[in-house]
């Protein structure tokens, strides 16, 4: 069993990126309770920074992997800018060797697969690639921060909200194939086929047989409605 730090970007009173009512926290927070879920179906022990939209400073969130000894630490975001930007992309500590790049790139792949823009596997900072964001810099164990589409594309939020429990898969299958752990699929309920109504023979003689009796009730209804009309025309008649 392996020690997964899931932290949900931003919280409280810090909304992150905003795009009218929608706050880049929510997002955040949305998506790592699934990924804590799909870990936790896995097997995994999951530990969080949040699990409610509460402020939460960078130190405590290290602090909070650091004192865990987690085996594996991933940071959720979503990216903000230009309303055509769009995609995904994942940041790494700027000297991270080739293996963690491997992995940020299988998770890319499968987010990719999903819709995205492909953004790539980035070392560093933005803007600086000899900085590190937090999460990189100050934990212990392999890292990375995750940006998940923007949250100011339309084309991405699509994306984005009818497929999170496919997002939260590719990261958890990436992290347990780096991790040199089993990944099981979830079991698919299968859906009972409705039956053929040509095929279905048994059917199709019961319904024959209720019509018949129903074709014999009328039959029956309709003499006796005969028979009816002529006795009344008989008596009819004789008073006559």
């Amino acid at each position: 069993m392996a020690k997964i730090w899931v932290d949900a970007g931003h919280g409280g009173s810090d909304s992150g990126a905003v795009n009218g009512s929608r706050y880049e926290k929510t997002d955040a927070l949305n998506l790592a309770m699934e990924v804590k879920r799909q870990f936790a179906q896995q097997g995994q022990e999951v530990v969080m920074t949040r699990e409610t939209d509460v402020f939460l400073e960078l130190a405590e969130r290290t602090n909070i992997e650091n004192e865990n000894h987690c085996d594996l630490s991933i940071s959720i975001h979503r990216n903000s800018g230009v309303s055509s930007a769009s995609g995904v992309e994942i940041w790494l500590h700027h000297t991270a060797p080739v293996a963690y790049e491997s992995w940020a790139a299988e998770i890319v792949n499968g987010l990719s697969a999903l819709g995205f823009v492909d953004r790539g596997v980035k070392k560093g900072y933005r803007g600086d690639a000899t900085l590190d964001y937090a999460v990189n810099r100050d934990t212990n164990s392999p890292s990375m921060l995750i940006e998940i589409g923007f949250i100011t594309s339309d084309v991405d939020n699509a994306i984005f909200d009818p497929n999170q429990d496919k997002i939260a898969a590719a990261i958890v299958m990436g992290c347990l194939d780096f991790l040199h752990l089993p990944y099981t699929a979830p079991e698919v309920s299968a859906v009972p086929a409705e039956p053929d109504p040509v095929s279905d023979t048994s059917q199709v003689d019961t319904l024959t047989a209720q019509l018949a009796a129903v074709t014999a009730q009328l039959a029956t209804v309709t003499s006796e409605r005969d028979s009816a009309l002529a006795l009344l025309s008989n008596i009819k008649n004789m008073i006559l």
